[in-house]
């Protein structure tokens, strides 16, 4: 029996050990960084901000979407107020949060119901508004992006689409 084939078996061996502990580090690794990490007192309470400028959200918007038989408001004036004070709901919760990803996304979200408003304005000053549903939605969909985005970092959140 040669003398080196003892050694290279050896070194095989450790070779593969070594691979594996490194694999097994790496899966660990991995794993640690796909876990959520547990939520500060910070964010908890920037979800708090959040959830609850997302129901502030959807009571106006239920009071904008018509039941059974009812109908809009005929003043187009009083649905853009509405829809501006809903801006300016979600602004302010924007200020008042401390996580730069959940103000991001509020921020987002405020400047798309900023938009909504200004479509909905009939002076000869705003721009045109929307004319199909397409465009319509092409507007509101940031404020379902920002929505789903914060829905991700503050799980108790209502959904907060319109």
């Amino acid at each position: 029996m040669n003398s080196t084939e003892p050694q290279r078996s050896a070194r095989v061996r450790w070779i593969w050990i070594a691979s594996a502990a490194v694999a097994t580090v790496a899966a660990i690794l991995v794993v640690m960084w796909l876990i959520p990490e547990p939520a500060s007192a910070e964010r908890e309470a920037d979800c708090a901000v959040v959830e609850g400028a997302a129901r502030q959200w959807q009571a106006a918007a239920e009071s904008l979407t018509p039941t059974q038989g009812a109908t809009l408001p005929s003043d187009p004036q009083s649905i853009v107020e509405q829809y501006t004070e809903m801006a300016m709901l979600v602004h302010t919760a924007a200020d008042s949060v401390s996580t730069p990803e959940i103000e991001q996304h509020l921020t987002d979200w405020a400047d798309a119901a900023d938009r909504l408003a200004m479509s909905e304005r009939v002076d000869a000053s705003s721009p045109e508004p929307p004319e199909t549903i397409e465009e319509m939605l092409e507007i509101a969909r940031p404020i379902d992006e920002a929505a789903g985005a914060l829905g991700e970092l503050c799980p108790n959140m209502p959904s907060a689409q319109q």
